[in-house]
């Protein structure tokens, strides 16, 4: 059951007991005590609910800066392993090493047809 289908549960269950309390004092039952019970309880779920979905907001901004700040270090990445590479020739053993250390980012999810984000993800998992 989800949080908000819960808290309409119970408000309906509150509303109920309010307006038979005539019923419910005559069968010896007081329900003040259960109405205040429940709507103390409801309180703390709404504020944590509350809480949480900040949370939630704050994690995917939080996210999108990460794949933005991903996708910028792989570009300055690419450009630099380019230049690198150019330097000292493809088909020199250094430049070799250096394609080979291309190819394993790329390996790991990262390309430039992505943005420079990981691919499938949305954010990187690889240190």
């Amino acid at each position: 059951m989800k949080t908000s289908e819960l808290l309409g549960t119970v408000d309906e269950f509150t509303t109920l007991l309010q307006s038979n309390t005539a019923a419910f004092t005559a069968a010896g039952l007081t329900v003040g005590p259960i109405i205040t019970d429940l709507n103390d309880k409801k309180d703390v779920v709404v504020t944590q609910n509350d809480e949480q979905e900040t949370f939630r907001r704050q994690c995917r901004d939080k996210t999108e800066q990460l794949v933005a700040s991903a996708g910028k270090l792989y570009d300055t990445f690419s450009s630099r392993i380019d230049a690198t590479m150019g330097a000292v020739g493809k088909k020199t053993t250094l430049g070799k090493q250096i394609a080979r250390i291309r190819a394993g980012l790329r390996r790991n999810g990262f390309s430039n047809g992505n943005g420079g984000s990981p691919s499938g993800s949305s954010s990187p998992s690889n240190s």
